[in-house]
């Protein structure tokens, strides 16, 4: 007769005597509540366990054969949990807070990766499958869970937190860091709360959203280096000169902000000065990108091009306030959320704009290689004319009828007179007369070539916006170019 193996007695009170704990906690030793298991000894298929972690993070298995165990976690709740936790920086086994208490308290330590213990691929918002899977995370696993052969103790589990998009959670000193890395971290922290209390406020939850809003304000402020217009308190309209990080300018915008948030920032000097810092800083810019310019809706399909031209009231900084939102998307993993960004770019027939007679024609212009006032875009005669062969289709499909209407002008050109102005310009650029015309209206005005409309509002050039146009939005008050940099940091 052969001998009577151990895992052969099941019920055997003397064999099943055994127990084993695992705690799981974050890189921070934060509990992870509520996690699906499963625990199986390797000696014997029959038995089999499966339960959730409780309030600590602790399981804890009772009445076990002295065999080898393995336990796994269900994937999808363990990620959906670990992404929303804060990873610790520098991360890794040696930089661990978790391990010497562990260590102290008498426990077995170990730190893991999601691949370790889960019991599949889960789904992460921000991550493709096959990304996931050759990550750090996942590469190597067998997703068969993790086995130890010793019973009978505690084992602390601290799994390393994978960052996921930044929907729904509020962006790190870490990100801010990566799409802003010449910036002093000082300054990263004492902006990060504002942010993400004004992404709360304000509604904006998406990772995509998130980067829109931090790309324009990134550009518009200097890498948050500008909160007051330089030379504010020489300018005509002193004191209500350009605060913020979208500068806020002129009595009335600032009476608007202080009724909005029921707050003086009207009265005196000290009142004004409160957009020079956090919380107002960053709040009066919510304001006027979410409420002032209502740039949501366009964030939110991605119309980059339109968020653009709503803050600007054309396309100074366009590069620059582009590659800022490149560097966020790839911060904020919001690629998943991607619409309209193709190849790298925007293209100008997929945007709203293409349907505005104002920004068409400010495409023309922005792009047009013999208009050197209007700077910040790539110049490209094909990106031109796109521009101006637009707005004459939209001027011919909805002409303008009132005297008033033509007597508007769209960057110093009366509306009456642009059809001739674009006409001029798609024969120069096709390679007519005129290749070398001046830019829109270039003046001699204080000594320097400005164009038509740019006006010395909020510390540097504006662009007079769009004006009604058969019924269109008007948008006033263009923003400022971002080579004219005007602040002090705060």
């Amino acid at each position: 007769m052969s001998q009577l193996e151990q895992t052969d007695c099941i019920n055997c009170p003397d064999i099943l005597k055994h127990w084993i704990e695992f705690q799981l906690v974050d890189e921070e030793g934060k509990p992870l509540v509520g996690m699906p298991y499963k625990l199986k000894s390797r000696g014997n298929p029959s038995i089999e366990r499966t339960g959730t972690t409780d309030g600590t993070g602790l399981l804890r298995e009772e009445d076990l054969p002295p065999m080898p165990v393995t336990l796994s976690i269900s994937a999808q709740p363990l990620a959906d949990e670990i992404v929303r936790r804060t990873p610790r920086l520098p991360t890794g086994e040696t930089n661990s807070h978790v391990k010497p208490t562990a260590i102290m308290d008498g426990y077995e330590y170990q730190y893991i990766t999601l691949g370790i213990l889960s019991d599949g691929y889960p789904t992460i918002r921000g991550w493709q499958a096959q990304e996931l899977q050759n990550s750090e995370h996942f590469r190597g696993s067998t997703l068969q869970g993790l086995s130890t052969h010793q019973l009978n103790r505690r084992y602390v589990l601290e799994i390393q937190v994978i960052r996921g998009c930044a929907c729904d959670r509020d962006i790190t000193l870490d990100e801010l860091q990566e799409i802003l890395p010449n910036a002093p971290q000082i300054r990263l922290q004492n902006n990060l709360e504002a942010f993400n209390q004004g992404f709360n406020r304000f509604g904006i939850t998406t990772c995509r959203g998130k980067a829109h809003f931090l790309a324009q304000v990134c550009h518009e402020s200097g890498g948050l280096r500008y909160t007051k217009e330089i030379g504010g308190e020489r300018k005509t309209y002193n004191p209500w000169y350009g605060r913020g990080l979208i500068q806020l300018t002129f009595q009335g915008t600032y009476a608007e902000y202080g009724n909005y948030i029921d707050e003086d920032v009207t009265s005196s000097a000290q009142d004004r000065d409160k957009l020079l810092s956090p919380p107002h800083s960053v709040l009066s810019a919510f304001w006027f990108y979410n409420i002032h310019k209502n740039v949501s809706g366009s964030a939110g399909n991605d119309d980059f091009n339109k968020v653009t031209a709503l803050i600007n009231g054309g396309f100074n900084g366009y590069n620059d306030r582009l590659n800022y939102l490149k560097t966020a998307i790839r911060v904020l993993r919001a690629e998943h959320l991607n619409q309209l960004l193709e190849n790298e770019r925007f293209e100008f027939t997929s945007s709203s704009i293409y349907n505005y007679k104002i920004y068409s024609f400010a495409w023309g212009l922005w792009h047009d290689p013999n208009i050197t006032t209007r700077r910040g875009t790539t110049k490209d005669r094909d990106e031109a004319l796109r521009g101006y062969e637009r707005v004459q289709e939209l001027i011919i499909a909805n002409p303008f009828r009132t005297e008033q209407q033509l007597n508007r002008k769209m960057y110093g050109i009366k509306n009456r007179d642009v059809s001739n102005y674009i006409n001029e310009r798609i024969t120069a650029l096709r390679g007519g007369e005129g290749g070398a015309a001046r830019g829109i209206g270039e003046r001699r005005e204080g000594g320097a070539a400005r164009g038509v409309g740019e006006r010395r509002e909020g510390g540097a050039g504006r662009v007079v916006g769009e004006r009604r146009e058969g019924g269109a939005a008007r948008e006033i008050e263009a923003r400022r170019e971002g080579g004219e940099r005007r602040g002090r940091g705060n």
